[in-house]
């Protein structure tokens, strides 16, 4: 997709190719592990505006606009987590990778511990 601001002609990316990408690739996680949760597609940007007058109905767009409203929404929240969900969740780490690295000051807190 292309949009022309003032003679300048600049590329917007669109992430609704990659999330529906990624709804097949959870899906087939999910029945590999008999997971049984429904998957629902969202957008959420808590520093830019999103305009997508026409959007899909099963998309769910959070932008500046509502982002915190929502997440305070969700802070609130005192449903418990339910065995499904804590094992969706498992499936989606196992297939994850994750970089760490030690912040300095952090080991300079596990070393005061071992001197203790």
């Amino acid at each position: 997709m292309a949009k022309t601001l003032s003679a300048r002609r600049e590329k917007i990316l669109s992430p609704m190719i990659a999330l529906g990408r990624m709804e097949k690739i959870i899906k087939q996680m999910f029945a590999l592990h008999h997971v049984t949760l429904p998957i629902s597609k969202g957008i959420i940007s808590r520093n830019g505006y999103i305009d997508y007058p026409d959007q899909p109905n099963d998309l769910h767009i959070l932008s500046k606009r509502e982002h915190d409203l929502w997440f305070e929404e969700q802070r609130h929240l005192s449903t418990p987590l339910k065995h499904m969900q804590l094992r969706a969740a498992q499936v989606l780490l196992n297939y994850s990778e994750s970089n760490g690295v030690l912040r300095h000051d952090y080991e300079e807190q596990i070393e005061n511990l071992d001197e203790e």
